[in-house]
């Protein structure tokens, strides 16, 4: 049997005695705990060299107020500890404690590799993906070792995820390494990484005009994402303009819709961006919709998200898949 269905079973035998609409009686309680705890007992003891198991398992445990013995690792605990509103807010915004950042920056880039490779598998084996931490741990180690180039490509070799080797590749991206495009390309080869590989290149401030183009021809698949970026003012004018005159109609919607919402409060003069913008919509939406003409003619001075939102619909379906 899968470790998952194992841990599911174990937490659906705990949870019962406690379910209210059942009405156990307090000594049929107590068996039920006492045949749980053998039971988690156990698994804990066939599975000291998996930190996931022990990390859920001792959680499951604690649900139930029962106490076993099990062997955590602290820098799995470290990037899956739960942590109350406020700080996970701080973890989100400042990352990891320097004391923990720093320990992992020492170390060469095959053993962090290595060693993250094995808690994101161990996780993966427990069925953890929240709370994660190791993004935003990434996030900053990133901005501390010498060659984040060189550590994005070891971790595409050994296969992690995209949200653990994005700030290497874009840090790489930023600070213009001179293995920067490869490693982009690399991502948009990399069914797993493609996505990544799209964001670099459309938020980088002067992207190489091949790579550009090959970006954009896949952005069409990440509308969503699109319209994120642009809402977020984080693709440049040349790129977003690239986007609203763009035959894919998702690319350009996207495009056009993510600026549009973002520059809401907009009201100087129509600017070169918001003329692309105008154009592409009569474009795609063509020069009789009268509803395209006037907001083009009033700049970012324009109607409500639910204008934006049924034109959008209306015209292309639902691009963003909402």
């Amino acid at each position: 049997m899968p470790w998952h269905d194992l841990l599911s079973l174990v937490s659906g035998w705990v949870h019962y005695p406690f379910d209210q609409r059942f009405g156990i009686p307090d000594e049929v309680r107590s068996d039920v705990l006492t045949f749980a705890n053998r039971m988690i007992q156990d698994l804990a003891d066939i599975s000291r060299q998996h930190p996931g198991l022990q990390h859920e398992l001792k959680a499951t445990a604690e649900h139930a107020g029962l106490c076993i013995d099990v062997t955590l690792d602290p820098e799995f605990e470290a990037l899956h500890q739960r942590l109350d509103t406020d700080e996970e807010i701080e973890m989100m915004k400042s990352g990891p404690l320097d004391s923990i950042v720093e320990f992992w920056e020492r170390r060469p880039i095959e053993e962090m590799t290595r060693r993250l490779s094995r808690i994101e598998s161990e996780a993966d084996l427990a069925g953890i993906s929240y709370p994660r931490w190791s993004p935003y741990l990434c996030a900053k180690l990133a901005k501390r070792v010498p060659d984040p180039g060189a550590v994005a490509d070891r971790f595409m070799e050994d296969g992690l995820p995209a949200d653990l080797v994005g700030p290497f590749v874009l840090r790489a991206a930023k600070v213009e390494q001179p293995r920067w495009e490869a490693l982009v390309r690399r991502c948009l080869d990399d069914n797993r990484l493609r996505g990544l590989g799209v964001y670099a290149t459309a938020t980088h401030p002067g992207p190489p005009p091949g790579l550009l183009s090959i970006a954009l021809d896949a952005a069409g698949d990440y509308a969503r994402d699109v319209d994120a970026w642009c809402l977020r003012e984080e693709v440049p004018p040349a790129t977003l303009l690239q986007m609203f005159c763009s035959t894919n109609a998702r690319l350009a919607v996207a495009a056009a819709i993510g600026h549009w919402c973002g520059s809401y409060t907009w009201t100087g003069p129509v600017s070169k961006v918001w003329a692309g913008w105008r154009q592409a919509f009569e474009k795609l939406l063509g020069d009789a919709d009268g509803r395209v003409v006037r907001i083009g003619e009033r700049g970012a001075e324009i109607a409500g998200e639910r204008e934006r939102r049924e034109l959008e619909i209306e015209r292309y379906g639902d691009v963003h898949g909402r």
